[in-house]
């Protein structure tokens, strides 16, 4: 209603500004007759039904869009929130973006009329930022596409399996850290040695993605060729340390080795610049003493540490991503290993590890104890000794009934072995179809026999045999489909013998004993996010004091360009001072040792100074690096 007081030029020039609001505006009385709409509105042909009732005309894709939210709105009296909507308007059906809302009309009197509709065009804001999601998803699509490469490029390299012995029980897994991370630097290895024993190993190559895999496998490679070729733990470490001299990638790789004696528990190992074993048994656990040494490449020399394994203990290696958390003190993470160690071993977790030894309950549980978002690849190793699990010795008649016997007996002690499912079917095909065999040609036209069936675990290999006392008839030219059992067993992976006599036939398979090591995600959590970056100052004292969070090598290089600056290239002496409260991942850490441990002791101009018990300081004492404490 036009007020009569005011002038009607002020009347007119508010129409105008009105209709030339570049916001679509029209008024809808609440029994749903548009009254009024200006130019903005009409063009998205609302205004076109001025006067009319808007169900009944508006039945285009805007109406469409705009009349379920306007009868809602009528009816309960409440406006809507602005909202994204895209209608096709125009005879060329032209898409537009507009962000419409509702709002009650009150008029004078503060009595309810209807609603105001509203609709900004926003087609141009939302088109860029469409676009810019799509050029994201596209950028976190490739992201996802190289991380997985990586991921199945750094389960290529690892070893897919760990050997099931007679008196050890390993087991092993590698634990890709969250999506921020890529893998990388991580590895384990585990293989019998000439002279029986067998080699531990875990290491950890600086950085992340393929050039710290591709350094991985060589570590690995070289180290692994030295301990097969049976060289004792110092020499194989020396040959590591001068690869890692020369490679710039394996530059300050950390490591530990154990070599372990199955019989009489005697083991040798190394640690250089990585955490210590741990040693768990029945009633108490312990940490071998660090031999010393920093990472490989930065100081010549590998003490070997020697200690001994009882009967009933089990031995953990880890890489530092296990106790790595931000804001988490080293010794509490530690301390946590140590109790989820022990739970594992003593059997406190058997219910949710059930029939799984004690080296896989300790892979399996203690990523899941500790896991609070890891920052880093995780990689754990476990050997635990154990009596050898007794060989299989059955004798059955020669009768077809006692097959499934001979079936269930074989996948009993197969399972007490160690194998996992895909070995022991094959063993139990191999004892099924040569029982089979013998039934059937061995003792053919004669009274039956007896049947024996042996298994043997011996080093790192399964041997099953099945032998008789019977003839077997020569095979026919065309078998028809009958007589395929025997080449069926040999296509699952089962080296095949048979050994045909004139008192007996005995049928023998050999199938390597293999624990798969699996190569996958953390097993519960969020991935830890790192709040915070590296803080490196120098004070007018010249002290570079270093805080917040360096666990990239982007954080590590801030390190180093300071200290190569202030130490003039290693001339001047430099103090460098860690807060308690900073976060050291492992490539700051390489980054301290380069200059603490230089190869050219005239080079060792740079003090660290860490607060006693802080995390920094915990961090650096597992590592070794020689440090001062106040």
């Amino acid at each position: 209603m036009t007020d009569p007081s005011r002038p009607p030029l002020a009347v007119e020039a508010t129409l105008q500004a009105f209709d030339g609001l570049p916001v679509a505006v029209a008024a809808i009385r609440q029994d749903g007759v548009v009254v009024t709409a200006n130019r903005a509105a009409q063009q998205l042909g609302i205004g076109q039904v001025v006067g009319r009732q808007a169900a009944d005309t508006l039945t285009d894709v805007v109406g469409r869009r705009m009349m379920p939210r306007l009868e809602e709105a009528l009816r309960t009296r409440r406006g809507l929130a602005p909202e994204e909507v895209l209608l096709e308007v125009g005879d060329e059906h032209r898409d537009v973006w507009v962000r419409l809302s509702l709002a009650p009309w009150l008029d004078d009197a503060d009595e309810y009329q209807g609603m105001i509709v509203t609709a900004e065009d926003v087609t141009a804001a939302v088109e860029q930022r469409l676009a810019e999601e799509a050029r994201v998803a596209g950028v976190e699509e490739s992201y996802e596409v190289a991380r997985d490469v990586i991921i199945a490029l750094q389960g290529a390299l690892l070893p897919s399996s760990v050997p099931i012995l007679p008196l050890v029980d390993v087991a092993a897994t590698y634990l890709v850290a969250g999506r921020e991370q890529a893998a990388g630097g991580d590895w384990f290895d585990a293989a019998v040695t000439p002279d029986g024993r067998i080699s531990l190993t875990v290491g950890d190559v600086v950085g992340h993605g393929v050039a710290a895999s591709a350094a991985m496998s060589q570590m690995r490679a070289i180290l692994a060729s030295r301990l097969l070729d049976g060289a004792p733990v110092g020499d194989a470490l020396a040959s590591l340390d001068r690869y890692a001299r020369v490679a710039t990638d394996a530059f300050a790789t950390s490591v530990c080795v154990v070599v372990l004696d199955p019989e009489t528990g005697a083991l040798d190992y190394a640690t250089r610049g990585h955490p210590a074993p741990l040693v768990v048994g029945p009633t108490c656990s312990r940490w071998l003493p660090s031999t010393g040494g920093g990472p490989l490449g930065i100081e010549d020399g590998s003490e070997v540490g020697h200690d001994r394994l009882a009967e009933d203990e089990a031995l953990l290696l880890f890489t530092d991503g296990l106790v790595e958390v931000v804001g988490r003190r080293l010794d509490d993470r530690m301390r946590q290993v140590v109790d989820a160690a022990e739970h594992a071993v003593r059997g406190a977790v058997i219910g949710r590890y059930a029939g799984r030894t004690v080296g896989e309950r300790l892979c399996l549980h203690v990523p899941w104890a500790l896991d609070e978002g890891f920052v880093d690849d995780v990689t754990v190793l476990a050997a635990a000794r154990r009596t050898a699990p007794p060989d299989l010795d059955l004798e059955v008649p020669a009768d077809a009934g006692r097959l499934a016997d001979v079936r269930a007996e074989v996948d009993a002690w197969a399972r007490t072995v160690g194998l996992e499912a895909r070995e022991r079917a094959a063993l139990v095909l191999a004892a099924s179809e040569a029982a089979t065999n013998s039934i059937e040609h061995a003792y053919a036209g004669a009274d039956p026999g007896r049947i024996r069936v042996e298994g043997r675990l011996r080093r790192t290999t399964v041997t099953l045999a099945v032998a008789d006392d019977g003839a077997w008839r020569p095979p026919a030219p065309d078998p028809g489909d009958r007589g395929r059992g025997l080449s069926m067993v040999a296509s699952s992976g089962a080296r095949l013998s048979v050994d045909a006599g004139e008192t007996g036939t005995r049928v023998e398979f050999e199938i390597d004993a293999r624990r798969r090591a699996p190569v996958g995600s953390p097993v519960v959590g969020p991935t830890a996010v790192l709040t915070g970056g590296p803080e490196v100052t120098v004070g007018d004292d010249g002290v570079i004091r270093i805080g917040g969070v360096l666990d990239t090598e982007s954080a590590a290089a801030l390190v180093d360009a300071e200290v190569r600056s202030r130490s003039r290239g290693g001339i001047v002496p430099v103090t460098v001072e860690i807060a308690p409260t900073a976060f050291l991942g492992s490539a700051a850490v390489r980054a301290i040792e380069r200059y603490v441990r230089g190869a050219d002791p005239a080079a060792r101009r740079v003090e660290v100074v860490v607060q006693g018990g802080s995390p920094a300081a915990q961090t650096l004492a597992v590592v070794g690096t020689p440090v001062v404490t106040r």
